[in-house]
């Protein structure tokens, strides 16, 4: 077998074998063969998986010795972070034992429902299929999970679990409503009623067994969060140096803030000039609509501008975010890179509950206020992360199209919102600018907040405080992001990667010199998919010295 065909079979391997052990990721990932599937996680199988990727990381080894593309090496050098971060992740973190809120995302049914990849009737069967393992997917957590759980994790989780039993129960049945096999329709409600048991009767166990032991621990640890970074970020940096950059930054934008505040409102202090502006912002009931409505003033100002390429004329659609998700205050949700029928992509905005307290619902949808929701669609849409999405579907490799650092999706995102600004959007606004800065804050808090949470015993109270001391927030929403940080100490890579991703372009900009612009920067970073952000400075620079921030 020639070299090339020995590093295609390796790859093929892995993702047949890692996709079988997580259908739900081959899913996502477009290849249809995985629909209606949900992963088996009894210990034997988890097991099984981390002594393949053992033999794995041994081929990886192996293949280093032979003469590859650098496009190649790339991936080898991405396949070998996958195997080593997965491996993190098992036996390290031990996700699968100690962090319930590691299975929600495989008893989403919602692909079948939302993307056009088939017929109705056979979305149906595959949503049947998929609600009929349920009740064995949940046994195993059962029997994973150990008694001691984070309690903010296990609450989060819980609630996201009450999230599904109501989507199962209203949303599933109205979307194949107008199926006319009755038998498929009699099957439907059978594994909904299948499913839905087998979550209450978790529930149940969570809320009278595991809660009481429940505790208030929920840290990764000092040594975890290094190795976080070094397998999923190509990131080796001293966490107490790592500290300061966020500290930095922090204080940076914080002085812009207050500089363009006072200049707004003169004698009014920063809080309250962002709690004036947030007071302009839709009602719950126009929220989706004056979201969707701005999409378009957005997309144009890039083709305007030639700031990116934008690869399609197909749009995302905005949508409430289901109740199972509702963790996040906004998200993307793009059809896989291998996807070939479905197109359909979606901006999820979340909204208010109907059984919150009118201060609740307010403190709420004051931070989409219309400046911050723009900002916010520059993040998820355009040119962040859908425009992200479309260019990676022309990736050039089946690892490129697959893998991703959290701190380029992220890092790319969030990068756009500061371009756009330094570009001219909305110049004639500083209202718009202070929005941008207000969201660079809140996540240079999610930086400080997730290094100190999981490595200074900083609580969650604590962290709420900070949130609303230094990035103006009401309390309902620290809260939420507080929350967030216990798990997902990751989400310190939106400040991590924008930092890394301006970095790289001052870089490659006084490489490129006369032949620089800011769409081919743009163009020739996505074209690499998502790698780690030091990954893509080898791919770009001819001299890198490795002086990623």
């Amino acid at each position: 077998m020639s070299v090339i065909g020995k590093f295609n079979d390796f790859v093929n391997r892995f993702y047949d074998d890692y996709f079988r052990f997580n259908p739900t990721l081959g899913r996502q990932m477009g290849f249809h063969r995985y629909l209606g599937k949900v992963p088996d996680f009894c210990y034997e199988n988890v097991m099984g998986i981390v002594k393949r990727l053992q033999f794995y990381q041994i081929e990886v080894n192996r293949l280093r010795k032979e003469e590859f593309t650098s496009q190649q090496k790339a991936d080898l050098v991405q396949l070998e972070l996958t195997i080593n971060y997965e491996r993190f992740q098992l036996q390290q973190l031990r996700n699968w034992a100690e962090n319930p809120m590691s299975y929600s995302g495989h008893l989403d049914v919602s692909h079948y429902l939302l993307r056009n990849y088939a017929p109705l009737e056979t979305r149906l069967k595959h949503t049947i299929e998929h609600l009929s393992r349920i009740e064995r997917f949940l046994t195993c957590q059962k029997y994973n999970l150990i008694a001691a759980q984070p309690k903010i994790n296990l609450k989060t989780a819980l609630e996201m679990y009450q999230g599904f039993i109501e989507f199962y129960t209203f949303d599933v049945p109205k979307v194949f409503k107008s199926v006319t096999n009755d038998s498929l329709k009699l099957e439907l409600e059978q594994s909904i009623r299948k499913a839905v048991g087998a979550l209450e009767k978790f529930l149940a166990y969570g809320e009278k067994t595991l809660f009481p032991d429940s505790t208030d621990e929920f840290s990764i640890g000092r040594f975890n969060f290094i190795d976080m970074l070094r397998f999923g970020e190509m990131v080796e940096i001293d966490l107490d140096s790592l500290l300061t950059i966020g500290e930095t930054d922090l204080q940076k934008n914080k002085k812009q803030f207050e500089e363009l505040a006072s200049n707004l409102m003169p004698g009014i202090s920063p809080r309250d000039v962002m709690l004036s502006i947030a007071k302009d912002h839709p009602s719950s009931d126009k929220l989706i609509c004056d979201t969707r409505d701005m999409l378009e003033n957005i997309r144009q100002f890039l083709l305007d501008r030639d700031i990116v390429t934008v690869p399609s004329e197909v749009r995302i659609q905005v949508a409430e975010t289901p109740g199972f998700m509702r963790w996040a205050f906004a998200m993307c949700d793009t059809p896989g890179p291998f996807e070939k029928t479905a197109s359909e992509s979606f901006y999820y905005v979340t909204n208010v509950l109907p059984e919150w307290s009118d201060r609740e619902k307010e403190e709420w949808l004051s931070k989409f206020d219309y400046t911050t929701l723009d900002n916010v669609s520059v993040h998820e849409a355009y040119p962040g992360h859908y425009i992200h999405y479309l260019h990676t579907l022309s990736a050039p490799s089946k690892v490129s199209k697959i893998e991703g650092a959290y701190s380029f999706w992220e890092g790319w995102a969030h990068y756009s919102e500061q371009m756009m600004i330094e570009e001219g959007w909305h110049k004639d606004d500083p209202r718009y600018h202070l929005a941008q800065l207000s969201e660079a804050l809140l996540r240079d808090c999610r930086f400080i907040c997730a290094i100190k949470m999981h490595t200074q015993n900083m609580k969650v109270d604590e962290a709420t405080q900070y949130f609303m001391e230094n990035s103006y927030m009401e309390e309902t929403p620290a809260t939420k992001e507080a929350e967030r940080g216990t798990f997902d100490p990751g989400y310190l890579n939106y400040t991590l990667g924008k930092l890394m991703m301006l970095k790289l372009r001052d870089d490659w900009k006084a490489q490129e010199g006369d032949n620089y612009s800011l769409k081919r920067f743009h163009d020739t970073v996505l074209s690499f998919g998502a790698p780690p952000i030091p990954l893509v400075r080898k791919l770009m620079l001819k001299e890198d010295d490795g002086k990623i921030l």
